[in-house]
C-alpha cells in the first residue's frame, strides 16, 4: 500500500493514470494466469499424490509448452492491436503517446513472463512448497518498494522507468522459480 502511494506521488496523477489504464487493458488477460496455475497445479498434485513422477514430468513439460504458446499468442494479438488501442481507443495526452506505447509493450512482455511463470508456480504449489513461494513474494514486495523509492531520485522518464523496473522484477521472480524447480525437482 505504501509503494502505491510513493508511485502515485512520483509519477503524478496523469502518468499513474496512463500506467493504470494500459496495465488494465493488458491485465484483463491476467485473470487467466491464476486459472492456468490452479488447473496445472490440480493435475500435478494428482499425479504427484499417486506417485507417478514420470507423468508429473510429462505433464509439467506439456504444461510449460502450452503456457509458452498461449503467452506468445496473447502477445502477438496484443502487439497487433497495440497501436489502435494507444492511438485511438485510450484517451491519452498526445505528448505521452510515445511513453504509453512503451509502457504497453512492456506490459505485454510482463503478461508473457507471468504466463510463463505459471507452470513453475503450479509445480511448487503441487509439491506444497509454499514457504519458497512466500519468500519469493516477500522479496518481490521489497523490490517493488525499492523501485517506488527510486522514482523520487531518478532523472529518466519515470513512467517508462517504472514499467521496465516492474518487468525486471517479474523476470527475477521467474528466474527464482525456474532455478529452484530445476535444482530441487
Amino acid at each position: 500500500l505504501y509503494s502505491t502511494r510513493l508511485v502515485l506521488s512520483a509519477l503524478d496523477i496523469s502518468d499513474y493514470g496512463i500506467y493504470s489504464v494500459v496495465a488494465g487493458v493488458v491485465g484483463v488477460l491476467g485473470y487467466l494466469t491464476n486459472s492456468l496455475v490452479v488447473t496445472t497445479q490440480r493435475y500435478l498434485s494428482y499425479y504427484h499424490g499417486i506417485g507417478d513422477i514420470k507423468q508429473v514430468k510429462r505433464l509439467f513439460a506439456n504444461s510449460l509448452f502450452i503456457h509458452l504458446v498461449l503467452g506468445l499468442l496473447f502477445c502477438l494479438s496484443l502487439f497487433l492491436i497495440g497501436d489502435y488501442l494507444i492511438d485511438s481507443f485510450l484517451n491519452i495526452p498526445s505528448e505521452r503517446l510515445k511513453a504509453a506505447g512503451m509502457v504497453y509493450s512492456v506490459m505485454v512482455l510482463m503478461l508473457f513472463v507471468t504466463v510463463g511463470t505459471s507452470p513453475f508456480k503450479a509445480l511448487l504449489i503441487a509439491r506444497e512448497n509454499i514457504v519458497y513461494i512466500s519468500i519469493v513474494e516477500i522479496i518481490d514486495g521489497i523490490l517493488k518498494l525499492l523501485l517506488a523509492l527510486s522514482l523520487a531520485i531518478i532523472g529518466l522518464d519515470k513512467l517508462v522507468f517504472y514499467s521496465i523496473g516492474m518487468l525486471t522484477i517479474l523476470i527475477l521472480n521467474l528466474m527464482a522459480y525456474v532455478v529452484y524447480v530445476i535444482i530441487k525437482y
